[in-house]
């Protein structure tokens, strides 16, 4: 909060503070029906300061995705993050989750790989792989990536 204090045109902080509820909610941390509307509201602010950051527009497709259950709208905003900032991983990452929620698990799993290649020390995308594979019942693998 203190960067958007300190400038409230500040984009990239309005989307870190979106990711911010929204892993508080995937955590368990925060209640998500309070959450969930705060970070679509951050990264939504983010998107009306600058259209063109990726990381908001990943940040708006992970509310679409958990908790508005809306699908194209989620693919619609990871696609533009993608196209945007191609180097963020955890855009790769929703992405990935997208797929395996819509039981695409080949496009998934490539998704979830390019974000491994793009940010191999994260463990969350290391669980995330690893939750992939098992989705596709690809065990073996899952097995290796542990």
């Amino acid at each position: 909060m203190a960067s958007i204090e300190k400038d409230p045109t500040f984009a990239l902080a309005y989307a870190g503070l979106a990711d911010s509820f929204s892993v508080s909610s995937a955590y368990g941390f925060l209640p998500p029906l309070e959450t969930w509307p705060k970070a679509k509201a951050a990264a939504q602010k983010a998107l009306d300061i600058d259209d063109s950051l990726g990381e908001a527009h990943a940040s708006l497709g992970a509310s679409h995705l958990f908790f508005d259950r809306d699908w194209r709208a989620a693919e619609k905003q990871f696609k533009q993050a993608i196209l945007l900032s191609p180097g963020h991983a955890t855009a790769h990452m929703l992405y990935a989750i997208y797929f395996n929620a819509i039981e695409q698990f080949d496009a998934s799993i490539a998704a979830i790989k390019r974000a491994q290649q793009l940010d191999p020390l994260s463990l969350i995308i290391q669980e995330t792989v690893d939750e992939q594979l098992y989705a596709a019942r690809r065990y073996d693998e899952a097995i290796a990536e542990l």
